[in-house]
């Protein structure tokens, strides 16, 4: 067999293979879903600080569910915590899941990051390290909003 023969016979099958390549990642790609939070109202709990050792000190805790947020659904998060916490602004923020990894971003900004934190059973962590000491805002989804 000639050797263009067997060149056309190669760049077929790669082509070939190309193709089911591209087809697999788009049919993944279109159908996946991406993980979401429990939507409704969840209530700031309490502010804990960690210093550098790993001590944890509770500096305030809240009952009566008057700072909190709202998670709504295309992955967006309303703020009604006033100055604790993830701050209320006039378009929400945006949030990508990670597994139990959260990243809040500010859609105004053109998606720049604004909070990260953890999300683990329908409970809120937002994370702020200043100074080697770890504040964070613990949010816990209120039953009553489901």
């Amino acid at each position: 067999m000639a050797w263009w023969k067997k060149l056309l016979i190669w760049l077929g099958g790669a082509a070939a293979f190309c193709v089911l390549i591209f087809l697999l990642f788009h049919y993944l790609s279109s159908n996946a879903e991406y993980a979401q939070m429990s939507l409704g109202r969840y209530n700031l709990t309490s502010i804990t600080q960690t210093d550098a050792d790993g001590n944890q000190t509770t500096i305030q805790e809240f009952e009566n569910g008057e700072f909190y947020i709202v998670v709504e659904e295309d992955f967006m998060i309303i703020s009604h915590s006033g100055e604790y916490g993830i701050l209320p602004n006039d378009g929400g923020y945006q949030y990508f899941l990670h597994g139990i990894e959260l990243i809040v971003l500010t859609p105004q900004d053109g998606g720049t990051l604004a909070y990260t934190g953890l999300y683990q059973d329908n409970t809120i962590s937002i994370q702020i390290t200043k100074d080697n000491i770890t504040t964070c805002y613990n949010y816990i989804l209120d039953k009553n909003s489901e």
